[in-house]
């Protein structure tokens, strides 16, 4: 590697997606360096799900176990915030700002992942373990008491349909009058829920139960409050010309992780909103294999 670069790749974020890659990367003997805060979107959450081998268990132990894993193959991980990525396509160079100075790699890969915009209302200590947005993530273990799904439009009800098998009884809060009268709105009720146009105005944790007050003057007892459209892409690094994104603010990218700009590779949510865990790890591998086989094969074509 020549000495115009500190690393072969720079992973910004040390989520399931990020040390994934960062474990093909290094097992195929790049210099890889790790740049993330301390802070992981599903810290709050008691366990993880859906992912065979380590269901249900502390999110801290998993990302223990896949640090210890990814600084097994040499890469560093470093707990630094990052503030911007300039991109340098002639010389081939991306420059990353850190709190602890900057960075020279031949590419970026970005898993930042999302950011949740929690409601003011959700009492301390309620967010990931009685109000979560994830169904399948978190219903089954809520089974057998009443949930309440808040949130916009139609998908805020479709949310509803899915937490129905397991909850004793399901309402949907939504602020959007028209969706009360949509076909999935119609499911829910004939399934024996209930669909409401209302707002959440505040929320106490009584006795183990979350009990929401309306605007429109209602209350309402949850064992699990689930929160639809509330997730967004975490702070961007990068504007640079040619790097387009999405509607929903992440980069376009192809199912591997290439973005529209040829040293800025994407994975996980930061590739795709809707990965779940297993489907983040999934994404950072093939964004890890399709970052070594550019790298090998630069110049060749």
């Amino acid at each position: 590697m020549s000495d115009r670069w500190d690393q072969d790749v720079v992973v910004v974020g040390a989520g399931v997606a990020g040390l994934a890659a960062a474990t093909v990367l290094g097992r195929s003997l790049l210099r890889v360096l790790v740049l993330s805060g301390p802070d992981r979107r599903n810290s709050g959450s008691p366990e993880v799900h859906n992912l065979p081998h380590a269901e249900g268990v502390p999110p801290e132990v998993l990302y223990t176990g896949m640090e210890r894993t990814v600084t097994g193959y040499g890469v560093d991980i470093r707990w630094e915030k990052v503030d911007r990525a300039d991109l340098d396509a002639g010389t081939g160079t991306v420059t990353v700002s850190t709190s602890a100075g900057p960075v020279r790699a031949r590419r970026l890969l970005l898993a930042t992942g999302l950011t949740d915009d929690v409601p003011a209302w959700v009492p301390d200590g309620a967010w990931g373990v009685q109000v979560f947005t994830c169904p399948f993530c978190h219903a089954y273990e809520h089974r057998g008491t009443d949930f309440v799904v808040v949130g916009r439009g139609v998908v805020a009800v479709e949310t509803g349909l899915l937490c129905m098998p397991h909850a004793s009884e399901v309402t949907v809060l939504v602020s959007e009058p028209d969706a009360v009268d949509s076909p999935a709105a119609d499911r829910v009720r004939a399934l024996g829920g209930a669909v409401v146009a209302d707002t959440v105005r505040s929320a106490v944790v009584d006795a183990g139960v979350l009990r929401l007050s309306t605007a429109g003057g209602s209350t309402y007892g949850a064992g699990a409050v689930l929160l639809s459209q509330i997730k967004k892409p975490a702070a961007g690094i990068i504007t640079a010309p040619g790097l387009r994104t999405t509607a929903q603010g992440t980069p376009e990218c192809t199912g591997e992780g290439r973005t529209s700009h040829p040293l800025v590779w994407a994975a996980g949510n930061a590739a795709s909103p809707a990965h779940l865990l297993a489907e983040a790890m999934a994404s950072g591998v093939r964004a890890g294999m399709g970052l070594v086989k550019d790298l090998t094969f630069e110049g060749l074509y």
